[in-house]
């Protein structure tokens, strides 16, 4: 058993399915298990996931018409990977960036809480 999925009610946080598995069959069979326990798919107005292309494929066949909301954490790892792999490039060429892991660290801080607060509407605290 790698991965376990579950799927819940957002007003109560009431786990309404779980199963093993992570890919397109899992939306199919929690609709299936929707429909048996008298529900509609039209009921499911949006989906919280990460980015996995198998579970996207999935809620577009089964749930058109709920939206798709990454969470947070995924794209907030995408972000970092990226600015990573832009930081790894630029050393390479640009000798006075050489062991300069900290102010990219910096950057990345403050674009994170610019971006965070324009996408996510989080207010951060000045730290003192």
């Amino acid at each position: 058993m790698d991965k376990i999925e579950d799927f819940y009610k957002a007003q109560n946080s009431k786990v309404i399915y779980v199963c093993e598995e992570k890919n397109s069959s899992t939306l199919t069979k929690f609709n299936e298990d929707l429909i048996n326990h008298d529900g509609k798919p039209t009921m499911i107005q949006s989906i919280s996931c990460d980015m996995s292309p198998s579970f996207i494929k999935g809620i577009k066949n089964e749930f058109p018409d709920s939206k798709i909301i990454f969470d947070k954490l995924h794209l907030m790892k995408m972000m970092n990977r990226a600015v990573d792999e832009v930081r790894k490039r630029e050393q390479l060429t640009v000798k006075e960036l050489k062991n300069s892991n900290y102010l990219w660290y910096l950057w990345l801080k403050m674009k994170r809480t610019s971006f965070q607060s324009k996408v996510f509407g989080i207010r951060f605290r000045n730290a003192r």
